[in-house]
Order: structure tokens, then C-alpha cells, then sequence
């Protein structure tokens, strides 16, 4: 861009074309210098490039040499009328940075001051549980929970053995408020200690005792006292609660084998209080209902039966109920509808089926299989806490004795039992894992165990020019769009083209679907650009010709979806927190912000669980650094991630150094060339060395490199000499991270 100062008006010989909104490379012509702002982003070109000065701008010579850029992203949207006196008419152009003036035509033309617009931030709908992916999920409710109370009261035999109607509703009333602790302490045993999974659920005797001693204790004053109530009493009573009236065994179409199903857990729970608190040497059946209430708030008070598995399960719903949570599961949503799929298909469902029903659920077999398919069950989470997991998971449900659906679970309750998994591993992990937040937890939880499980499928086993497909389908389509519409004849469209096409709202939301990030679409953008000027030379115009072929977005596409992978879940942690971060809402983040964000606990966890060390985190933000900018974009987060695993991001972050080296050993000029001793002396120093370190990029023997650099012996190297060998050396010697 050239513009010079005189003393009515800044004029101009160059117009930035309409609807350019990509950032574009420009250098200033002030009163016959070529120069950049100081104020904008600036970068170091990789080579020396010329650009013509008009001849009719007096006081310029021909051509102007220029090492320096600033980067900035302008454009308008379309020129628009405005009317003026006497009917005659001006164009005014917006948020223009030149424009075009004829000295004929002077007041024709109006140029308007340029002001930077700030962002409109969409206002969205808060978060609710009702439009949520859980939003199926029955939650938690005291109604239903006394309804199962009242069921497993009808269905045992308590009714004979508290016989008046005083009684059983001074005993109803205790455990009415508490009685979803009991069924979770039931619950947490009954799936927890499943010797095979096709078996229903149930607590054998050996459980049933274990499970009172656990709560109990066993002792003096303990529930299990050794006198009033002993270990064989236990058994004793287990039994007794195990048998089933002969005229109602047509009532139960589902039962465990030699074991309690719940509501024989009920009456087993109140025999042991009536045991232990009311053993009087004689009959219990005609005593006083209050000593019954006493009784069972006894034993209540004295084990705390299921107390820390109703505050376990609360905590986790408080957890998982969240907006962070529910776009983490959506984000996944893609492989695990075919995992839930697949494992609840009927040859994963081996449990005994009593009534037919269309197959919408996984059954627990199948859920132990899923869990061993993403590799979750080793020797420190054993199926039992796959059980457990699947207790914390189940919806309160009254039923259980007509059908197998508490064997179960809908896509709803398999989501939380996903999130119950990783509560209890995070808890089995130590204080400091189960501080982290759950939406971490299980990003980490998804990309690992889930995509294994998925793999599993024989559904992502693709090759590397295959596992893209989609990506690449959608690319053609929106290529062949474009081709159409382009006039170019030559089977290339231009970049500026692509660039806006990307920006429209349903191509973004096609590329996220196929997983292309909006930081990555711009890394796309901004990388072909580089690749068409490095092809056109230095003697092109500044804003020359930028089509593009198809192969050429693919590969660049391609290349950068690998240099990313594995970070793509760490980047897209910092898209959800980015906002966060941004305290001025600018859309960038200043050093400081950066670095706030750089050393947010959850992001350095998660870059290290992806093979970072502590410094490869550090190196991100002092990468980014080398472009100087007073402002950090998404794009630039994606740039300096890639550096880390891509020798051109990297070794263009390496040539940007050695430049500004070379220019200020060389007095600030771009061209001229230094000699051996300039660049021993000014290349091989610590500063240097340490900056291509942690770039991942090996430091040379600048004696050696010197030498085998300078073909024609003349005992110095130009930067093009230095920039061309560094490269080729970069390339051959490139170990990625």
C-alpha cells in the first residue's frame, strides 16, 4: 500500500479489493520511504521482495526494496450511496484502509475515518437440563423413591411379620426419606459383586453379612455385637428373607439365584433391626409400634447404611448436569451412538428376557463388554467397579421383579455410567485427580477408552489417505461449487474465493462435523497464502494472482490435520476456554491473557497427558512470540502446537530468528551478507542455540555449515545463502515431537 503526505490530503494508488477479510501482508510509501506501522503486527519476510512506485507520484524513484511486513486484516463490504446537495451523489466506502482517488474528480470520491468495529458477541440461551443430551434421564425424585418403598413392602413378607397397621407405618415413616440409600447400598452390592454378568442381580449371604460389617462393624456396640446379633444370625436371617411364598411365585417373573433381590433386601434390613435392637427373649410381633420406629432409626444411626453412596451419586449429577459436560458428550457423540449401538445389539444382551421388547437399552453383559473393548477394566478398575458404576448410573425404577430392565441401561443412563467410570477413577487416583473438573475428566476418559472401543468396531481402523474421506468429499463439493463460478478457465479458483466460502455459516458447521476446527480452517488459509507467494517470487505484485488447485488445498489440509493429531483435543479445550481468558472480548489475547491461560492447571494437564513436557508447554507461548504481535488469535494457538510437530511450521519460526539476527548484525539491512567470524560470533550464542532447541530444531556447527554453505569461496554468506541451506538442513534433520 503507498500513500504519501501532503498538505491538503493523504493520497492513495492502491485499494485494498472488496471483501478481502483475510490477513494480508502490506508496507507503507511515506514521502519516498518504504516502511511499516510499529503500531501493527509486523513480520520478517523470508526474502527481500521489490515493489514499483507509480511514475505519476512525484518524488518516488521506480522501485523500492522491502524486508519487513505488517499484517493486518481490512477489507469493505460493498461501496454504498449517499446522497448530498442538489441531488448530486458521492460514494462513501466503509472501513477502507485506501482508496482510489482522482485529483479530477476530487469530493467525488469520499473517504470516511476507519474505525475498528468491535465483535458483536451472540447472546445465547442459558443452559438447561431439558434441551441437554441428558435430557432423558429420569433425575432423582423422593416420590419415586417412596413408591419403591411402598412396592418392595407389598411384594415381601414384612406384612406378616409386622402384623398391625400402626406399626408398619411407624417403620414406612423412618425409612421413607432415607430409603434411596438403602437401595443403593443394595444397589452397589448386588452389581459390584456379579459373579458373571448374563446372571441377574442380586446380594448372596457371604455379600449380605460383608456389607453389615462394613457399615455396622462388628464388636461391642457395633451392629454386629457378637450378642444380640451375631455373624451365623445373619445368615439365618438371610435365609428367612430368601424364601418365597408358593402363591406368589407366579408374581415375580424375575429373580436372582440364591440371592436377595431388593425387596427380600428390605425385609432382610429390618430383621437385623428388630434382631439387634429388640431381641427380647420372646416374641417381637406384638410389641409397641414406637419401639419398632426405634428400632430401625437404631440401626440406622449406628451403620449410616448407603449414606456415602447417595452423597457419591448426588455429587456426581451436580458434576455432570453441566453445560461443560453436555458439550463434551456432544462433541463425542459420533462414536459413542455406534458403541451404545453395537453393545446393546441382541448378541451382546446374553441376560434372560422375560418380555420381549424392541432393543433400545444395553444390558450389563453388554456394558462389561464395552468396557473391556476400550481396555477400562485392568487390575485397577475391576469389573466390580464397573459395577458399582453401573449402580451410580441406574435411574430410581420401581419394578424389578417383572422384567429384566434394571439389568439395563438407556442412552441416557449409559452417558452417566460413562461419567461414573471416571468419578470413581479420579477418586481411586487421589485427592489431587478428583479436584480436577469432571468435563476434563472425561475428554481425557473419551479420547482414550471410548475411541478404543470405537476402533474396536472395525469402523476407524482406515488407512492414512482414507481417514479423511469425508473431509475430503465435502472439500470437492465446496471446490466444485466454486470452480463453477470462477472465470479463471484453468481448473483453479482463488484462495479469496475459498477463504469466504469457508466463512459461511453452514460450511462451518458441515467442517465441524468432519472435525476441522475454525483455528485449523485459518491455519489452512493462511498457510496457502504463504504457499502461493513463496511460488509466485519476489518480483510478483504484493497482491497478485492467488488461485489455487484442488490438489494444493488438500495436501495443505492433510498436512495439517496431521501435524495436529493428538492435539486436536487440547486445542479445541482452549476454543471452549479462550472466551474465558479474553477479559477485553477482542477476540485475541494479549501476552498477559496468554499466559494466564498457558498456566491453567487443566490445560497443562492435558497437554501433558499428550506427551508434553514442561517445557514443549512453554515453548507454545515463546513460539508464538517470534511474531511479535500484540495480540494472540485461535489461529496462531493452532501455529505454534504445529511447530512443535511440523518441520515447515517449524523451521519458518527458525528462519524468522536467524533474520532478525542476520539484519542486526548486518546494521538493519536485509541484504548484504556477513562473514565467518559475524556469524560464529552472532549465531552461535545461547540465546540462539536454546530458541531452536525448544522449537525442535537442531542447533548446526556453524563452522561446518558455514563452509559447506559457501559454494563460491567467497568467504561470506547471504541471508538467501543461509535461509536456503538452514532449510534443506532443517528438513533432513527434523525430529518431530
Amino acid at each position: 500500500m503507498m500513500a504519501r503526505r501532503s498538505t491538503s490530503a493523504t493520497k492513495a494508488s492502491k485499494m485494498i479489493w472488496v471483501a478481502y477479510r483475510y490477513p494480508m501482508e502490506v508496507v507503507f510509501v511515506v514521502n519516498g520511504h518504504v516502511c511499516i506501522r510499529q503500531d501493527l503486527p509486523h513480520v520478517w519476510l523470508h526474502k527481500s521482495r521489490v515493489i514499483g512506485i507509480s511514475a505519476d507520484m512525484e518524488g518516488l524513484e521506480s522501485f523500492k526494496e522491502f524486508s519487513q511486513v505488517n499484517t493486518i486484516a481490512a477489507g469493505c463490504g460493498g461501496l454504498t450511496s449517499k446522497g448530498v446537495d442538489e441531488g448530486a451523489q458521492a460514494w462513501v466506502v466503509p472501513n477502507t484502509l485506501c482508496v482510489v482517488e482522482d485529483p479530477s474528480q476530487s469530493g467525488v470520491l469520499n473517504c470516511l475515518p476507519r474505525t475498528l468495529g468491535v465483535p458483536q458477541r451472540e447472546e445465547k440461551d442459558p443452559w438447561t437440563f431439558a434441551a441437554s443430551i441428558f435430557r432423558d434421564y429420569s433425575q432423582d425424585d423422593e416420590v419415586v423413591s417412596s413408591n419403591c418403598l411402598e412396592a418392595d413392602w407389598h411384594n415381601g413378607r414384612l406384612g406378616q411379620i409386622i402384623r398391625t397397621e400402626a406399626a408398619r407405618n411407624e417403620i414406612v415413616d423412618c425409612l421413607g426419606s432415607i430409603y434411596k440409600q438403602v437401595m443403593l447400598a443394595y444397589w452397589w452390592e448386588a452389581y459390584g459383586n456379579l459373579e458373571y454378568p448374563e446372571q441377574v442381580a442380586g446380594v448372596s449371604m457371604y455379600d449380605f453379612r460383608g456389607l453389615l460389617a462394613r457399615y455396622g462393624g462388628e464388636g461391642r456396640g457395633a451392629l454386629l455385637d457378637g450378642q444380640s446379633c451375631k455373624g451365623s444370625d445373619c445368615d439365618c436371617i438371610f435365609v428367612a428373607s430368601n424364601v418365597v411364598d408358593r402363591n406368589r411365585r407366579a408374581d415375580f417373573n424375575i429373580l436372582p439365584q440364591r440371592a436377595l433381590s431388593r425387596f427380600q433386601f428390605l425385609e432382610a434390613v429390618v430383621r437385623i433391626s428388630i434382631r439387634r435392637f429388640l431381641n427380647t427373649g420372646g416374641p417381637t410381633r406384638d410389641l409397641p409400634p414406637s419401639l419398632y420406629r426405634h428400632a430401625i432409626s437404631s440401626m440406622l444411626q449406628i451403620s449410616n447404611l448407603g449414606a456415602d453412596l447417595v452423597k457419591l451419586r448426588d455429587d456426581l449429577h451436580e458434576e455432570l448436569f453441566t453445560e461443560n459436560c453436555d458439550k463434551m458428550f456432544a462433541e463425542y457423540e459420533e462414536i459413542l451412538r455406534p458403541i451404545f449401538n453395537h453393545f446393546k445389539s441382541d448378541k451382546n444382551n446374553n441376560v434372560v428376557k422375560i418380555k420381549k421388547h424392541k432393543k433400545k437399552t444395553l444390558s450389563y453383559s453388554g456394558w462389561i463388554q464395552l468396557l473391556k473393548a476400550g481396555q477400562v477394566i485392568d487390575e485397577d478398575f475391576t469389573v466390580q467397579s464397573a459395577g458399582h458404576a453401573f449402580a451410580l448410573a441406574r435411574e430410581l425404577r420401581t419394578d424389578e421383579i417383572s422384567n429384566t430392565r434394571h439389568m439395563e441401561l438407556s442412552w441416557s443412563e449409559f452417558l452417566v455410567a460413562i461419567a461414573a467410570v471416571v468419578k470413581l477413577m479420579a477418586l481411586a487416583e487421589g485427592e489431587e485427580t478428583a479436584s480436577i473438573a469432571l468435563a476434563d475428566l472425561l475428554d481425557d476418559f473419551l479420547t482414550t477408552h471410548m475411541q478404543e472401543a470405537f476402533d474396536s468396531l472395525g469402523k476407524s481402523g482406515k488407512t492414512a489417505e482414507g481417514e479423511y474421506v469425508q473431509l475430503q468429499g465435502l472439500l470437492a463439493r465446496l471446490y466444485a461449487e466454486l470452480n463453477t463460478k470462477s472465470s479463471t478457465g484453468h481448473g483453479k479458483v482463488s484462495l479469496r474465493m475459498f477463504h469466504q466460502c469457508f466463512e459461511r455459516p453452514s460450511t462451518k458447521l458441515e467442517l465441524s462435523k468432519c472435525r476441522l476446527s475454525q483455528a485449523e480452517v485459518a491455519v489452512v488459509c493462511s498457510t496457502l497464502a504463504l504457499q502461493v507467494r513463496e511460488r509466485q517470487g519476489e518480483n510478483v505484485a504484493l497482491f497478485g494472482n492467488d488461485d489455487v488447485s484442488f490438489e494444493e488445498i488438500i495436501a495443505c489440509v492433510m498436512q495439517i490435520k496431521q501435524a495436529l493429531k493428538g492435539y486436536d483435543r487440547a486445542i479445541a479445550y482452549i476454543e471452549r476456554t479462550f472466551d474465558d481468558f479474553d477479559l477485553d472480548k477482542s477476540g485475541t489475547l494479549d501476552s498477559a491473557e496468554f499466559q494466564r491461560l498457558l498456566e491453567e492447571p487443566t490445560l497443562q494437564r492435558k497437554l501433558t497427558s499428550i506427551g508434553f513436557d514442561k517445557q514443549d508447554f512453554q515453548n507454545i507461548f515463546e513460539v508464538l512470540k517470534d511474531d511479535e504481535s500484540i495480540a494472540i488469535s485461535m489461529e496462531q494457538v493452532a501455529e505454534g502446537c504445529m511447530c512443535l510437530r511440523d518441520c515447515s511450521f517449524a523451521a519458518r519460526r527458525g528462519l524468522r530468528l536467524l533474520q532478525r539476527h542476520f539484519v542486526k548484525s548486518n546494521r538493519g539491512a536485509a541484504k548484504g551478507s556477513l562473514s565467518k567470524e559475524q556469524v560464529l560470533s552472532d549465531f552461535y550464542v545461547p540465546e540462539i542455540t536454546e530458541r531452536l532447541v525448544s522449537m525442535h530444531l537442531t542447533p548446526p556447527d556453524w563452522s561446518m555449515m558455514f563452509d559447506e554453505l559457501d559454494v563460491d569461496g567467497s568467504g561470506d554468506l547471504s541471508w538467501e545463502e543461509i535461509s536456503d541451506g538452514m532449510l534443506a538442513f532443517w528438513q533432513n534433520t527434523w525430529r518431530p515431537r
